[in-house]
């Protein structure tokens, strides 16, 4: 095959290269700009309904190789360059939103040629999100059980985080954290996430500003005035943190335990060990 475009449902392909004895394939695959909602609708069932908690759409264009015996029992090598255009994420049980999304990477099916031993490579990841962005790069691997490994930097608006949570404990949450995290975990794009999420190993560096809310039903309002912290797992280490509870004011050096498996609902308390320091406390208050 010297020039063959090829269109599938709208999915336009181009390719060249050889097919022997009728099983035996080396190709060469290409496509450019191709619509990702389309190719979607095109893949096996089990990666269509493990996506189907999300909408996505955005542009791809590839360059990719299929080489090998296509059979019953065995599957050619697949491997593919790639670079996503004009992403868009959407959850269907959240309003979590990702756009402008832009990724380049590389994918094969590995030693193995199935989907246990795929690999997803994204070099670069870059997104926005309404007031904020996320950006990075990660590897996915094992498409029958989702394992990644990532590291991002994030800038969030906490009034637009807040929303994510069903039940949160803070209401008028205002302000801006700053994030540079890494994850290595399963995942996945329904609710088993939460739980995948309390086993995985994750950490991150964090910065708190100008952050303001009310803790449940209480009328007592909370200002972080800045805060620098560590995240590891289920245990928040503050180096240093300025807050105002109504008239009272704070500086805390400590550790918080099981802050995100209670947010998450998974754990009933907050453990808090640490130092406070208060030029003035109004008692009757807190």
């Amino acid at each position: 095959i010297y020039n063959w475009n090829l269109d599938i449902e709208n999915i336009i392909l181009n390719l060249h290269g050889n097919i022997l004895n009728g099983n035996i394939v080396d190709l060469k695959i290409q496509a450019n700009q191709q619509k990702i909602n389309t190719i979607i609708k095109h893949l096996p069932k089990k990666i269509k309904l493990a996506l189907s908690s999300f909408i996505a759409n955005g542009k791809i264009t590839f360059n990719s190789s299929l080489k090998g015996l296509i059979s019953k029992r065995e599957n050619p090598y697949f491997n593919m360059e790639y670079q996503i255009e004009e992403g868009k994420i959407k959850l269907n049980t959240t309003p979590f939103e990702l756009h402008n999304i832009e990724i380049g990477g590389h994918l094969d099916n590995g030693e193995n040629r199935n989907f246990k031993s795929t690999k997803i490579m994204a070099d670069f990841f870059k997104s926005k999100t309404k007031n904020g962005y996320l950006n990075g790069n990660f590897k996915l691997t094992n498409l029958n059980n989702y394992f990644v490994s990532s590291e991002f930097k994030s800038s969030w608006d906490l009034k637009e985080v807040n929303q994510y949570f069903k039940k949160s404990p803070f209401s008028n949450l205002n302000g801006r954290l700053f994030a540079t995290s890494s994850y290595k975990g399963n995942v996945a794009f329904n609710s088993q996430f939460k739980k995948m999420f309390l086993d995985a190993i994750h950490q991150s560096e964090v910065k708190l500003k100008d952050v303001n809310f009310n803790y449940k039903e209480d009328s007592l309002y909370f200002i972080l005035n800045s805060a620098n912290l560590k995240i590891k797992n289920h245990e928040i280490i503050v180096s240093s943190s300025e807050m105002n509870i109504s008239e009272t004011d704070l500086k805390f050096i400590g550790n918080v335990k099981n802050i995100i498996p209670y947010l998450l609902q998974e754990s009933p308390k907050i453990y808090i060990d640490g130092h406070v320091k208060s030029t003035y406390t109004n008692f009757s208050e807190v």
